[in-house]
């Protein structure tokens, strides 16, 4: 009796230091993403005012924010995409504070979360995409915002499997628990940022400084 009742005590523990270290890192990512938006709100209305606007970010023909913000990509549905991001990183951050003052919510309210992550990384995606590829010109602060999606999208993902809320079938959703017991899930976070980085540097490192 007295081993189950230390195992469950054990096993609720590292439920809550889960939730909170996942709540942290998605309010630490959400604060980024949120500022990152808001500069790239405030040059969205500088370039609507005048496009041939050199801004702070503009810093050579690579790094250069005004190519990026210029480009019809950067208001994908009729205005700045950073908008968006200004609402969805300020939705973010109260939730992650809510979760650490220990607010639980629904599970439906956390299904809808999961598909907003999904829906966010993929847009990030996108816009890394179309930055990298198709107008071949970085902005610094799309690519600060990018990066705070992948860790939002990393605690929303981790905490949804682990408490069992992920809309997976089951035997998908054990051998995602798998993964994050063994933490691979971590692994694979940094290989992406890795890789993202790597492909930078190998396609613009001569130009980027």
């Amino acid at each position: 009796m007295l081993h189950k009742l230390k195992a469950w005590w054990q096993n609720k523990q590292l439920a809550e230091r889960e939730r909170a270290w996942t709540s942290w890192v998605l309010l630490i990512a959400s604060s980024i993403g949120l500022l990152a938006s808001f500069v790239l709100s405030v040059e969205a209305i500088q370039l609507a005012k005048n496009p041939d606007t050199i801004l702070p970010c503009s810093l050579n023909s690579v790094l250069n924010c005004a190519t990026v913000g210029n480009h019809w990509s950067s208001a994908a549905f009729g205005f700045p995409n950073s908008f968006l991001g200004m609402m969805a990183f300020s939705a973010l951050i109260t939730i992650a504070v809510a979760r650490i003052a220990g607010v639980a919510f629904p599970r439906w309210f956390m299904v809808g979360l999961q598909f907003g992550a999904v829906a966010g990384i993929v847009f990030a995606g996108w816009m890394f995409y179309m930055s990298y590829a198709v107008i071949q010109t970085l902005c610094p602060w799309c690519l600060t915002l990018d990066f705070a999606m992948l860790f939002v999208f990393f605690a929303v993902t981790r905490n949804n499997i682990r408490e069992g809320i992920c809309p997976l079938r089951t035997a998908w959703r054990d051998r995602a628990k798998k993964v994050i017991d063994t933490q691979y899930d971590a692994v694979v976070l940094v290989l992406v940022a890795v890789v993202a980085c790597a492909l930078i540097i190998g396609k613009y490192g001569d130009g980027l400084f």
